[in-house]
């Protein structure tokens, strides 16, 4: 499958071509067009950039186009795959975390079983021997929850009703590492020019210089961007946003860190299903109608 570069939409179809997704990679979108075409929706698949993955991402993924007048039924029709229950490659009797019900749970130190996806700032280091000498415990990696019954969790995972929609989140990101970074850099940029130009206007150089990280983390930690929770998508959204246009997920809140993703879905998931089951409850049953008894034969005639 070769992702199209340009706009080869039938143009008897009539209407302007409109984007109605957005993906990270051209197999994505390739899928997503296949299903289309399956319902009988004409689609293309066009890449800003598909030489250069971070370039293209930049310049708005790779995006699935359709004709305006095929656009409603072509977004609820994505909507509906998106809902889809993903199929679990797990074994029988695998442990499920509690918190997010996902399988992703080892046993071990609080040092051995964390996730750590980039260098350990040497602040923490020490943190992270002492906890390598506590008790063995289950870590979920998803949602990071922590705890020691191996069949607290449950059996399988509370599963959706096919009108639900997939949940995602809010997620609150923050620019307080990227402020730090600049401010250190305007920092040692001062430190030079102050070694420079002599003692003089090396003091009050370098007390601004001290504060300047501190300015910029303050700085970025005020500055926020939303974005899908979804690990799969991170498409911006808006404060008032309910739907994602990238994974056509129902936004269910707002999170603050991206692991509070699993736990909040899970929630959803059993709030949603709890709902399910009242409502299948307090639905009358359909009366069945009574027999009336056959009538007695006749006695015979004398």
């Amino acid at each position: 499958m070769e992702p199209y570069r340009g706009n080869p939409i039938d143009e008897e179809e009539g209407g302007d071509v409109v984007a109605v997704a957005s993906y990270l990679t051209s197999v994505e979108a390739e899928l997503s067009r296949e299903h289309l075409a399956e319902h009988g929706i004409t689609a293309t698949v066009q890449e800003s950039a598909s030489f250069n993955p971070l370039v293209s991402l930049a310049a708005g993924g790779t995006r699935l186009l359709v004709r305006s007048n095929h656009e409603d039924r072509a977004r609820e029709l994505l909507r509906r795959l998106a809902r889809a229950e993903p199929k679990e490659d797990e074994e029988p009797g695998q442990v499920r975390c509690p918190r997010c019900e996902q399988t992703y749970c080892t046993f071990g130190t609080a040092l051995s079983t964390t996730s750590v996806g980039g260098p350990i700032p040497p602040v923490y280091m020490f943190v992270l021997l002492l906890a390598g000498l506590t008790r063995k415990r289950w870590r979920c990696q998803r949602c990071e929850y922590v705890w020691d019954d191996p069949e607290e969790g449950p059996k399988q995972r509370t599963p959706l009703h096919a009108d639900d929609p997939q949940p995602v989140f809010k997620l609150v990101r923050r620019r307080s590492g990227s402020g730090l970074f600049i401010g250190a850099g305007l920092a040692f940029l001062l430190f030079v020019v102050a070694s420079s130009q002599g003692s003089a206007a090396s003091v009050p150089v370098m007390v601004l210089g001290l504060f300047l990280p501190v300015f910029g983390y303050t700085i970025g930690r005020a500055s926020r961007q939303l974005v899908c929770s979804n690990p799969d998508c991170r498409a911006a959204l808006g404060p008032d946003a309910k739907d994602c246009r990238g994974c056509h997920g129902a936004v269910a809140g707002t999170i603050q860190a991206a692991h509070e993703h699993w736990s909040e879905a899970a929630e959803v998931r059993r709030q949603l299903w709890a709902l399910r089951q009242e409502e299948a409850k307090e639905k009358p049953r359909p009366r069945r109608k009574k027999k009336r008894p056959a009538p007695e034969p006749a006695p015979p005639s004398s």
